[in-house]
């Protein structure tokens, strides 16, 4: 399927992609900017709605399409506008994954363990597959954590052997039998299950869990990245096992506690307690790494959230290395952050202004100052604009001498005049621009 070239929002026909600058199998990197209201998170969520119904339709009537793209929706905002993730794998969208701080089920959890268990989800079933399909050494390198993770995982039902009395078979609990066990777990799972013929096929994945407790309470499994190896206990689980515990995961039967990782370094540390840019960085990479495949389209709300300002200069590099040896995918990242826009580069990279419904090649604007990407892309220039302040005193030295107008003088004037209403009614720069007005007055006179 082709990649999302425009679309219509608010009622305006929306440029992402310059075909003309891009192959079918170019990765595109679009950064959507504009000011807070103009509707960024609005568009990401079009985008995504539009694609997974395309999906669905194509899917209603059986078309054969070449490539179904996955739709990955990624954000660490608690106010995220993507479609509400699905509760449970058997009514998920086929074509539509979340990464973020929503759709943690029925028992609810903190913000942290709900980012977490969104990646862990992707991660685990790339894991299950056969072979793995995972690469993530790049990421972690960048970051210097180790690839070997331990996931903390929770048991939300119990077993006990199928003629033994228990007090522990409450109301709001029902039980099944497995062969010699009994299962008890939550009546509103129990019914979800039994509805969907699904009860059958978690009483065996229940069984293989089990086998593979040593003891009731916490799962620890241990990944390690660069192998594609899990294992319990030091011994090495098979995919099918591995694939059971992620169907548990899914139907809320095993709950995600702590992501146990370690820096380079640095002794073993819960992700829930490292700083909040170093959660919020490695969910984003993780969580779409989980779910990357060739011609995916992935949307990106925010990543500067929580970010040091250094992390937010290196983002878009990360994001291109990491995933460079996938082909065909579209990105398209909404953002306030300047240091996100200076770094982008490379062939199918353009920026697109939501206001202004422009969309500009990302050359004409990397590597330039924030203040710079302020002024002219944000519409925000903040106080004494070094940009603004530089753009008026060369202009002021070009009239005093008389050096004849040009159209980039006559540009540069109508530009100034324009962004002295954005400005402060304190800021100096007023001044400075309405000195160069005075002059531009003498001149014609």
């Amino acid at each position: 399927m082709e990649r999302v070239i425009e679309i219509y929002h608010d009622g305006v026909l929306l440029r992402l992609v310059d075909e003309a600058e891009v192959g079918v199998r170019d990765n595109t990197y679009t950064v959507v900017v504009g000011e807070n209201g103009v509707g960024k998170s609005r568009l990401l969520s079009d985008i995504a709605r539009v694609r997974i119904s395309d999906y669905n339709l194509m899917a209603a009537w059986r078309i054969d399409a070449p490539v179904f793209p996955v739709v990955i929706a990624a954000s660490t905002s608690p106010f995220d506008k993507f479609p509400a993730p699905p509760r449970r794998l058997a009514k998920a969208q086929k074509n539509y994954r979340y990464v973020g701080m929503r759709g943690e089920g029925m028992y609810g959890a903190s913000s942290a363990v709900s980012l977490l268990s969104s990646a862990a989800r992707g991660l685990l079933s790339k894991l299950s597959e056969t072979p793995p399909s995972l690469n993530l050494l790049e990421v972690l390198d960048s970051l210097k954590f180790s690839p070997v993770f331990n996931f903390v995982l929770k048991p939300q039902f119990e077993r006990s052997r199928e003629n033994e009395t228990s007090s522990r078979y409450r109301g709001d609990r029902s039980s099944f039998t497995s062969g010699a066990y009994r299962y008890s777990f939550d009546t509103r799972v129990a019914s979800i299950l039994e509805a969907t013929d699904s009860l059958q096929a978690v009483l065996r994945d229940l069984d293989i869990a089990s086998s593979l407790m040593d003891a009731p309470g916490a799962l620890r499994l241990t990944v390690d990245f660069r192998s594609s190896v899990a294992t319990l206990g030091g011994t090495v689980i098979e995919s099918s096992h591995l694939g059971a515990i992620l169907r548990l995961f899914e139907e809320n039967l095993l709950r995600l506690m702590d992501v146990e990782v370690e820096k380079y370094g640095r002794q073993p540390f819960s992700l829930k307690r490292a700083s909040s840019g170093e959660q919020c960085l490695l969910v984003l990479m993780l969580g779409v790494a989980g779910h990357i495949q060739d011609h995916s389209l992935i949307l990106i709300d925010e990543p500067e959230i929580s970010l040091h300002p250094e992390w937010q200069e290196r983002f878009m590099a990360l994001l291109q290395s990491a995933f460079s040896h996938y082909s065909g995918c579209q990105f398209v990242i909404a953002t306030h952050s300047p240091q996100i826009i200076s770094r982008l580069s490379g062939p199918g990279s353009f920026i697109c202004h939501l206001r202004k419904r422009k969309l500009y090649p990302a050359s004409q604007f990397q590597r330039r100052s924030a203040d710079f990407q302020l002024a002219e892309l944000f519409d925000a220039p903040g106080m004494m604009n070094e940009y603004i302040s530089r753009v008026c005193f060369n202009l002021i030295a070009q009239v005093r001498v008389g050096r004849p107008f040009t159209p980039q003088m006559k540009s540069e004037i109508d530009w100034l005049f324009d962004v002295r209403s954005k400005l402060d009614p304190s800021d100096k720069l007023i001044a400075l621009i309405d000195s160069l007005s005075a002059l531009l007055k003498e001149g014609r006179s």
